[in-house]
């Protein structure tokens, strides 16, 4: 009997390994938030009591008597984060104010825009607060795909006097580098030359 080579079972056991792996189960891990504590510029400030730099600060809760953004005036109020660098934006959460003891202000209707480089500004999403989630500060979260580095929300209606906002979440992972993607397409590009001289 001819004995079995250890060098010609490489090939089946490798072909085993890769069926066992690929049966594994995968997890799909949330982006991470890229907002928290960002550089926050607003139109409409109530006082400083209720500055817009607290719309990032990752605190989620309207309980308190400060802690939230108030603007002094309705429509048009709005808060730009300057995220740093250019993100990949996956996900926009949003928790409404009701002035905590007062409910007597908030934002209703909104837009959020998004820009390269804080001058020109592309809207994202429009969307409405409802009543439900102003009242219980509900988290809205909004899916999108977008890659920019500020992120503007602005006021379009509002429940009571003025506008206001608690909290701001953006998430999303870096954007590849121009230069980065240059690269991958001169890659794809010679890679699909090959594949048509050898065909």
């Amino acid at each position: 009997m001819n004995k079995i080579r250890t060098h010609a079972l490489l090939p089946i056991l490798a072909l085993l390994a890769a069926a066992g792996t690929a049966t594994a189960p995968t997890v799909a891990k949330a982006d991470p938030l890229i907002s928290l504590n960002a550089p926050v510029t607003c139109v409409g400030l109530y006082s400083s009591q209720f500055a817009c730099s607290f719309v990032d600060d990752g605190v989620l809760d309207n309980y308190s008597y400060t802690g939230y953004w108030l603007s002094n005036q309705g429509a048009g109020s709005s808060v730009t984060l300057n995220l740093g660098a250019t993100f990949a934006i996956s996900s926009i959460a949003l928790q409404d104010t009701h002035n905590n003891g007062w409910f007597d202000r908030g934002t209703q209707a909104f837009t959020i825009a998004g820009s390269t480089d804080g001058t020109h500004f592309t809207d994202l999403l429009t969307g409405t607060i409802s009543n439900s989630a102003w009242q219980n500060d509900t988290i809205v979260t909004y899916s999108l795909s977008a890659s920019e580095q500020y992120v503007r929300f602005t006021a379009n209606s509002i429940y009571g006097l003025t506008a206001g906002l608690a909290e701001l979440s953006v998430y999303g992972t870096p954007a590849p580098e121009p230069a980065t993607v240059a690269l991958l397409g001169v890659g794809v590009a010679a890679l699909g030359a090959i594949r048509r001289r050898r065909a």
